[in-house]
């Protein structure tokens, strides 16, 4: 089932940022032809990749998963997602 809702529609703008011909690509910076990506910045043309590594279908899927598991609880307890390309790695961002 696909995650939609929206408040992912809303977020959808925060999350991607100058992303060219993308899709299903979340908390990227400045990317280009990326298919199913997570925290990508400033690489072209991957599939299934996270943090700027291909890792494949079904790895790609678990890290999916769990994205939006913290971002469905982030949303329904916060009302907010304090995550973003920008300080996803920092420590202090919760």
């Amino acid at each position: 089932m696909p995650f939609r809702s929206e408040a992912y529609a809303e977020l959808d703008k925060e999350w991607k940022s100058t992303c060219r011909e993308c899709s299903d690509s979340w908390f990227c910076h400045n990317v280009e032809g990326m298919q199913n990506a997570l925290f990508c910045f400033n690489t072209k043309s991957k599939r299934y990749a996270v943090g700027n590594a291909e890792v494949g279908k079904e790895q790609f899927g678990r890290a999916k998963r769990m994205v939006q598991d913290y971002v469905l609880q982030s949303l329904e307890e916060k009302k907010s997602v304090p995550l973003s390309v920008f300080n996803v790695a920092c420590k202090d961002r919760i």
